[in-house]
């Protein structure tokens, strides 16, 4: 969902949320400092914390050095796809570890 189209339905979406409001206001990303990697490692390993952190360690990923997002002027769609990249992390590690 790279389109610009998609991104502004999205933001329409998540404006008519007072949790969307306050997405798109404070703008929260995923970092070390946010999800320490060591911390995560010590938790159950059925958990998802502990899960993403193997993911990230397996791959040789850290949430801190994702690039920025380029190419999107906006910047609320660019948070936006920034947030979506982030997700799809997630998911990457449920998938490969179910």
């Amino acid at each position: 969902m790279t389109g610009e189209l998609q991104l502004k339905r999205l933001k329409t979406i998540l404006l008519q949320h007072d949790k969307g409001i306050e997405l798109l206001k404070n703008r929260p990303l995923i970092s070390n400092d946010k999800l320490n990697p060591l911390e995560l490692q010590q938790l159950p390993s059925n958990s998802l914390g502990k899960q993403y952190s193997n993911f990230m360690v397996t791959y040789n990923f850290s949430a801190d050095d994702r690039s920025k997002v380029k190419y999107i002027m906006d910047a609320d769609l660019a948070y936006i796809m920034t947030r979506l990249f982030n997700s799809l992390t997630f998911l990457l590690t449920y998938q490969l570890t179910h």
